[in-house]
């Protein structure tokens, strides 16, 4: 995809993904949720790794805190596959409780 093609908002946030990386990286991974922002993310991401000649994967953490997580976790790795994302991998977590609250342990368990 040409620069010009991207509009100022993508061109700002593929931007962004270019200066977060150093000279030496040679692959990207990308951690999404199915969201707006981490699908808008992994989008720029796919854009640099292209530009820059880098491998591109994807994670999606099935946190497994909702009746229908393991759906959601589908349809994200779906919409990074039809992004053109080709390595994408669905991982389910166990969270724990710790005497946290959900998001702390959440994250914990994605860490």
């Amino acid at each position: 995809m040409a620069r010009r093609a991207l509009g100022p908002a993508r061109l700002r946030l593929v931007g962004a993904v270019e200066s977060a990386l150093s000279s030496t990286d040679t692959a990207l991974l990308v951690a999404c949720s199915g969201g707006a922002d981490s699908l808008a993310l992994a989008e720029a991401a796919r854009v640099v790794a292209g530009r820059r000649g880098l491998a591109l994967a994807a994670a999606v953490i099935d946190h497994g805190l909702q009746t229908d997580s393991a759906a959601v976790a589908s349809r994200a790795a779906e919409q990074l596959s039809g992004l053109g994302v080709a390595d994408v991998r669905v991982r389910r977590v166990d969270v724990g409780a710790g005497g946290q609250g959900p998001e702390a342990a959440a994250r914990e368990a994605r860490y």
